[in-house]
């Protein structure tokens, strides 16, 4: 089986499995599921420290593309943040960078090699936090989303945006595939030009996606309102409960 095959079985298995644990979830009594999120935030700190520390081994420590600088390194440690604390404005960061950005990894892998090797497993488990944990908030926490929050999202996003363009001038990497080089595996940043007008695209990019989460979520919690009955909160309610 090919790394792109193997890739593709793993991220299948992952979905069957996470849609039957929100399945079961829903009918678990509210302290079975903060234990499940207290595990989960856990396992996610220790998958992001795991990921950072192999990145910095010596043997392939390199500026350019070692430091926890990437979108989904920041969002893997947003990610357990999220679960134990439930803080809005990280779950409003997890919902909208994690299904929209980093959800990506899902259709497009990035690394070249199978699960014979750890930068595999590297990859594979730090997306897994962090769509588990996504797909958990939105689908158990019932975390709702307003304009306010995918405003604050974009605001971040635009302060990452900054801060990735002078790490990639300074090391001469690509984190947040903004810099001058181009992915080692094919992605849609393939489609988008040459640097520097593809970070344009990449930001409108980056931009509408986040208005398909907002827009796509409202309309799921449409279609779970009327099959469930159950409403999920809404971001000012939320402010006004905490």
């Amino acid at each position: 089986m090919t790394p792109t095959a193997q890739h593709y079985v793993g991220v299948a298995a992952f979905l069957m499995a996470s849609g039957a644990v929100m399945l079961w979830a829903r009918q678990a009594s509210p302290t079975r599921q903060r234990a499940i999120e207290i595990a989960a935030g856990i396992l996610g700190i220790a998958i992001s420290a795991m990921v950072t520390i192999w990145w910095l081994q010596p043997s392939r420590f390199s500026m350019a593309v070692a430091l926890p600088l990437q979108m989904c390194d920041l969002v893997g440690m947003i990610a357990p943040a999220a679960m134990l604390t439930r803080t809005r404005w990280v779950r409003t960061l997890l919902h909208f960078w994690g299904l929209g950005l980093c959800s990506q990894w899902m259709f497009t892998p990035v690394t070249a090699t199978g699960a014979e090797t750890a930068a595999f497993w590297m990859s594979f488990l730090l997306h897994v936090s962090i769509l588990f944990s996504a797909f958990w908030d939105f689908f158990v926490r019932w975390y709702r989303s307003s304009w306010r929050d995918w405003l604050l999202a974009i605001v971040v996003g635009v302060g990452y945006t900054l801060i990735a363009i002078g790490a990639n001038a300074l090391t001469g990497g690509n984190y947040g595939y903004l810099g001058r080089p181009r992915p080692a595996m094919p992605t849609i940043v393939d489609l988008l030009g040459p640097w520097p007008i593809r970070i344009v695209w990449i930001m409108l990019l980056g931009t509408a996606a986040l208005v398909i989460v907002k827009v796509l979520g409202d309309g799921i919690d449409q279609v779970l309102v009327h099959v469930m009955g159950v409403r999920g909160e809404s971001g000012p309610e939320r402010h006004a409960q905490t």
